[in-house]
């Protein structure tokens, strides 16, 4: 059991940093989570939800989102 426990903090961990990298990166190039959410064709509350966390987006939308700012998602082993 204490093994599960070990393995859920690190992959909340791991979704507080994307989180956390989400924001920087809309920071970053100047953008309001508005002006994301009309490049995406959806609604302010869901980018808010995707970077607070209380929404997980889809893969396809978590793409879409770093494409904006020219990045991608890598696969690599821990």
């Amino acid at each position: 059991m204490k093994e599960y426990v070990i393995n859920e903090k690190k992959i909340l961990d791991k979704e507080y940093e994307i989180e956390c990298e989400l924001i920087r990166l809309r920071n970053e190039a100047k953008l309001s989570q508005y002006e994301i959410a009309q490049i995406l064709n959806t609604k302010q509350p869901q980018i808010f939800r995707i970077e607070k966390g209380t929404n997980s987006p889809r893969l396809n939308t978590l793409l879409r989102i770093l494409d904006i700012y020219g990045y991608t998602i890598e696969i690599k082993k821990q």
